[in-house]
């Protein structure tokens, strides 16, 4: 069995054609993946921003709460303080005189 070469050549252009068809396929998957891609990177980048938020949210709160539960502290640290001062207050007035 001979082929012509016609029916070579028919052969070899179907392929070219599958080849080809198969080609633009690919392109256009590449395109889908790639808008896909840049999507999910978008959508990283605003959770990433949401999981910073929330860490300084968190900072935020933890400073909030040491100072609610730190006023006792304050408090006592003022009165100390004031009583630093009125004694220093003293020793002025003494050594005036």
């Amino acid at each position: 069995m001979n082929k012509s070469p016609s029916d070579t050549i028919f052969q070899i252009e179907e392929k070219i054609n599958l080849v080809l068809s198969e080609n633009e396929s690919l392109r256009k998957k590449v395109v889908f993946l790639e808008n896909e891609l840049s999507e999910h990177r978008n959508l990283i980048i605003s959770e990433r921003e949401k999981v910073k938020n929330l860490e300084n949210q968190i900072k935020i709160n933890n400073i909030a709460k040491r100072n609610i539960e730190g006023e006792e502290n304050v408090k006592e640290m003022r009165a100390k303080i004031n009583e630093v001062i009125r004694e220093v207050d003293r020793c002025i007035r003494y050594l005036k005189n």
